[in-house]
């Protein structure tokens, strides 16, 4: 009970996870695969000071010895046909301990223990390209990662048809949906309370595209915390307001988004697929896409625009720095994904400054982009303490 307390500048035997929290079975996987938390752990969890759906499994059913902040140490990850070296390490982050696990050829996978002196608010954005097609991926990731509040883009599907019941059945009882038959949509699911607030028709002409809510209980300097969910339009294939329509229709979208950020006044996180990769790290080739519509001049302009009339925040950009490569999207159209890596950053969480100071992490599942079936946009998440 006292790991948390106990863990920095010490060397601590963490025990296998069913053994730590009776119940959960270690899935097998490529390091960094979560486990399921039921009510029951959940429980275990609190007592123990942890915040529900934050421990993780570093392979299948891991035990080390670790040591103290900073330190490196040699475990075993049981799995068929043998264990497999791999490093571990601990330390202060933030208001949490960080427990980092990583093998020599792979990218570091981490998670984050958290003491119950600093509650959470974890919120999640995914353009998932169907909602009720993508709902066994949008499953395992709520019962794996299990953040607070999920925002979805292009659920393409109208509100008595989303999967509502289905996201219930997984605690996510509270739900905000603007949808539309076949194309666009938006919706946001929480396991904590949530009242909506706001639908604005940036697109001007009735398209589902932004749903608003406000977390109910979450204040920042005594305001309440608000949820704005986006799906920005691509613009088509032409950077040309003349000749292409549609790409006039997202630069006037992101207009009147700004016009809307003038007069904010909450603490606000606006999280979706802005469809547009401002900066050069944001790409896989800068110069070849300066005239591939989401990373043209003018749409970068206009973002910026968007940015400088609230004084957003990057979150994606204050935790993986530029330029740290940084995608959330990858072509349907590219046989081997992760091999081309032909990737761009369209999907953004920006944060009023207020609420921005209170983030505390920001990671993405870039795995999911392998799931079955998957969507070609992967998950984002980021932490506050609230």
């Amino acid at each position: 009970g006292d790991i948390v307390e106990g863990l920095e500048g010490k060397n601590v035997f963490l025990p296998a996870a069913p053994a730590f929290l009776p119940g959960i079975n270690a899935r097998s996987g490529d390091g960094g695969d979560a486990h399921s938390i039921t009510d029951k752990q959940d429980h275990i969890l609190r007592t123990r000071g942890f915040n529900r759906g934050r421990l993780r499994c570093a392979g299948h059913g891991w035990r080390a010895l670790i040591g103290g902040a900073g330190a490196k140490r040699q475990g075993a990850c049981g799995e068929k046909g043998g264990k497999v070296a791999f490093h571990m390490r601990v330390s202060v982050w933030q208001h949490c301990y960080r427990l980092e696990a990583w093998r020599e050829s792979e990218r570091w996978r981490f998670c984050d223990l958290h003491p119950k002196s600093a509650p959470m608010l974890s919120v999640a954005t995914w353009n998932i390209n169907s909602a009720r097609l993508r709902l066994p991926i949008i499953e395992r990731y709520l019962g794996d990662h299990a953040p607070d509040i999920l925002c979805l883009q292009e659920i393409k599907c109208q509100e008595h048809q989303f999967p509502a019941e289905a996201l219930a059945k997984l605690g996510y009882e509270h739900q905000a949906v603007c949808g539309q038959k076949g194309y666009h949509g938006v919706a946001t699911v929480s396991r904590v309370p949530i009242r909506e607030y706001s639908r604005h028709d940036w697109q001007a002409n009735g398209e589902a595209r932004h749903v608003g809510v406000e977390v109910v209980g979450a204040e920042v300097d005594g305001k309440p915390m608000r949820v704005d969910n986006v799906y920005v339009p691509a613009g088509g294939d032409e950077p040309d307001r003349e000749k292409n329509p549609k790409f006039g229709q997202k630069l006037d979208f992101l207009a009147r988004m700004t016009d809307w950020a003038k007069a904010i006044e909450a603490p606000t996180l606006i999280v979706g697929d802005f469809n547009i990769a401002p900066m050069e790290s944001d790409v896989w080739n800068h110069k070849q896409l300066l005239k591939v519509v989401s990373h043209t001049p003018i749409e970068v302009e206009t973002l910026q625009g968007f940015k400088d009339a609230h004084g957003w925040v990057d979150l994606g950009r204050e935790f993986i720095r530029d330029p740290d490569r940084y995608y959330s999207w990858w072509s349907y159209r590219s046989k081997d994904w992760r091999v081309n890596d032909r990737g761009r950053r369209l999907d953004h969480m920006w944060a009023s400054p207020a609420l921005a100071a209170k983030a505390t992490g920001h990671r993405l599942l870039e795995d999911a982009r392998s799931w079955e079936k998957p969507s070609d946009h992967i998950p984002l998440v980021t932490e506050f303490d609230l």
